[in-house]
């Protein structure tokens, strides 16, 4: 989950860094449940990856390389779970930066409602580099039963990023990426998310057949 115009400066620092190094390959149903039935730290506690098949902010990033205005595109997105508790969810992004992979460490922190009957949570903020959070996910959307379709809101925490949000991302579990959104999710996002869909995920994003190019930790 990377917000409109807020591409991470240490991702953007890694692929600069790449392009010094040189790149050895370059030459369920329903629309919505909102009935006390989303339960974040249940989604995200899966061995699966899952990957951003839409969402409502361009993929594409204009920044400054060697004094020229560039694009960088960001593929390929997805989330794999390092540890979970009841309280915090480690997770690394994977993303595909004009073809050159990036990962980057987060943490997730659970927000519990204070009010009301629903007791787990559904929200959490997300910190990247220090103590102060920089946005906000919160579930709005899963498939019943078995979750493999999830839709996002997401805030940025910036004040002068706030003005483009709340967005959304659909995330899709790895077992069922290939098939495309599920109808309740398909409807949810078309209904809830002013039916923008830029899409960042194709098949080739999770091919045997693809090699890996370098891989970058931030």
């Amino acid at each position: 989950m990377l917000p409109k115009r807020a591409l991470s400066h240490r991702l953007i620092l890694a692929f600069m860094c790449s392009m010094c190094l040189g790149n050895p390959e370059s030459g369920g149903q329903g629309t919505g449940n909102f009935d006390g039935s989303l339960d974040l730290i249940k989604v995200l506690n899966t061995t699966e990856d899952s990957w951003v098949y839409w969402q409502t902010y361009s993929n594409a990033y204009r920044v400054m390389l060697a004094k020229k205005n560039t694009t960088i595109l960001a593929t390929c997105i997805r989330h794999h779970k390092v540890h979970i508790t009841a309280d915090q969810y480690n997770f690394t992004v994977y993303e595909q930066l004009n073809n050159t992979e990036v990962e980057d460490n987060r943490t997730g922190r659970f927000i519990y409602p204070k009010n009301g009957t629903t007791k787990v949570p559904i929200s959490m903020t997300v910190h990247e580099a220090d103590d102060e959070p920089d946005y906000m996910v919160t579930l709005v959307y899963s498939d019943p039963d078995f979750q493999h379709c999830n839709v996002y809101s997401i805030s940025y925490l910036e004040p002068n990023l706030q003005d483009d949000f709340p967005t959304c991302e659909m995330h899709i579990r790895e077992s069922r990426v290939h098939d495309g959104p599920t109808t309740g999710c398909r409807t949810f996002y078309e209904q809830e998310c002013n039916r923008t869909e830029y899409q960042p995920y194709s098949e080739k994003c999770n091919s045997t057949d693809v090699p890996s190019n370098n891989l970058l930790t931030t």
